[in-house]
């Protein structure tokens, strides 16, 4: 297939890195780099039929919104070096972070506050790839 004009776009010409190839996409598409990582290897295990979601939902990581989800392991990522915050203020900083780049209107598809506490349970739990310092040593 060739390229029209002006493709590939500079961000992702041949030699690019992908992470920021990744990085550049999620931005555009207001998706974290996670769910483009995520998109990408089910495009190259299953090819188109890979994006599509036919599997029940199994768990309330995978019922959340996708955008808290990405926020929340943001959030969370900032503070791995950190002491153990409180969870009541990440979740506060994860809700302030939804309305500064969604808007106050995706809070209305957020989930409650009870629900958001299970959620950031879960993913302290086993749905980030990531161990925050203060929950390996405790």
């Amino acid at each position: 297939m060739l390229a029209l004009e002006g493709e590939p776009r500079a961000d992702f010409a041949p030699g690019t890195a992908m992470l920021h190839r990744y990085a550049v996409k999620a931005a555009e598409l207001g998706v974290g780099v996670s769910t483009i990582r995520r998109w990408t290897a089910a495009l190259k295990k299953s090819g188109p039929a890979g994006l599509v979601m036919d599997r029940p939902v199994r768990n309330v990581v995978e019922r959340a919104h996708p955008r808290w989800v990405d926020m929340a392991e943001s959030v969370l990522k900032a503070n791995v070096k950190a002491s153990r915050p409180v969870r009541g203020l990440i979740l506060t900083e994860i809700g302030k972070r939804l309305v500064k780049e969604y808007g106050k209107f995706f809070c209305q598809s957020a989930p409650s506050p009870a629900g958001s506490s299970n959620l950031y349970g879960r993913l302290l739990l086993g749905g980030l790839h990531l161990v925050p310092a203060w929950l390996a040593a405790g």
